[in-house]
């Protein structure tokens, strides 16, 4: 159960379960020809928020007494929470700035040295290599790589994919799509096998109320931001946001990441 006098482990679940993932939602929409601005929110929503989720809970967690030998690390007061949000900050900044200089150094690679079309093993090669060593590096630095890893890939599609030959552009992007499925896969597999273990063995504990009260406040809570942002939003929109609109967004939000 989360301590109720320390506020560091509601916060952590808070940065977890706040996480949306609706890729079914996208998927209906995409298929009923919906309206484009109501896909445009939820998959606004849904990209970037998996990753400032990760960073937000690895900041908490340096912040969780367990990690500290002494006492004085266990109260969390308002001048943390201010702390908190200061390293954050920093971290989400010079994230970006590292995804993007990774990205910006490979699409220069490719768009000086043309002669790399001619050999689709070391576009492919370079692509995968850049995207992979901008996380690592964003580790080593203790930074958060996946921050970093996902604005070096909006710099790469939006620069370095016009570099590649028309065989790599379709290798990568197979490549891609072949391995976030089996990813996808695995975490759902794992996901699968926790929760029936937590079933026969004595290792996890079920709390009903707190599952129940957990949703239902993540409901309450997502139905409140988005029609306060959606009322916000519509004094400088030309197409407001209707009702309709806001309804399905916080339904589609009401399955989180894993």
């Amino acid at each position: 159960p989360l301590a109720p006098r320390n506020p560091r482990e509601p916060l952590m679940f808070g940065t977890l379960i706040s996480s949306t993932d609706p890729v079914s939602t996208m998927s209906i929409m995409s298929s009923l020809n919906t309206s484009p601005m109501l896909h445009a929110l939820i998959f606004g929503e849904s990209v970037l928020n998996d990753a400032v989720c990760i960073t937000l809970y690895k900041t908490l967690e340096g912040f969780h007494p367990f990690l500290y030998e002494s006492p004085k690390m266990v109260q969390f007061g308002l001048g943390d929470f201010g702390k908190v949000m200061v390293i954050f900050s920093g971290i989400t900044m010079v994230s970006v700035m590292l995804g993007v200089a990774c990205g910006l150094l490979c699409s220069m690679i490719s768009k000086k040295f043309p002669m790399i079309r001619n050999h689709p093993e070391i576009e492919m090669g370079m692509t995968f290599f850049f995207a992979y060593a901008c996380y690592c590096l964003g580790e080593i630095i203790e930074m958060s790589g996946i921050m970093a890893l996902f604005f070096c890939a909006i710099v790469l599609a939006h620069y370095h994919s016009h570099n590649l030959s028309d065989n790599s552009k379709v290798a990568v992007w197979s490549t891609v799509q072949a391995l976030g499925f089996f990813a996808e896969t695995a975490v759902f597999v794992v996901l699968g096998i926790t929760a029936v273990a937590s079933f026969v063995t004595s290792t996890y504990r079920w709390s009903i109320p707190f599952v129940f009260s957990g949703l239902f406040l993540c409901i309450l809570g997502r139905a409140v931001q988005v029609c306060l942002l959606s009322v916000l939003m519509n004094l400088g929109l030309k197409n407001p946001i209707t009702a309709k609109m806001q309804l399905v967004m916080i339904m589609a939000g009401g399955r989180g990441a894993v």
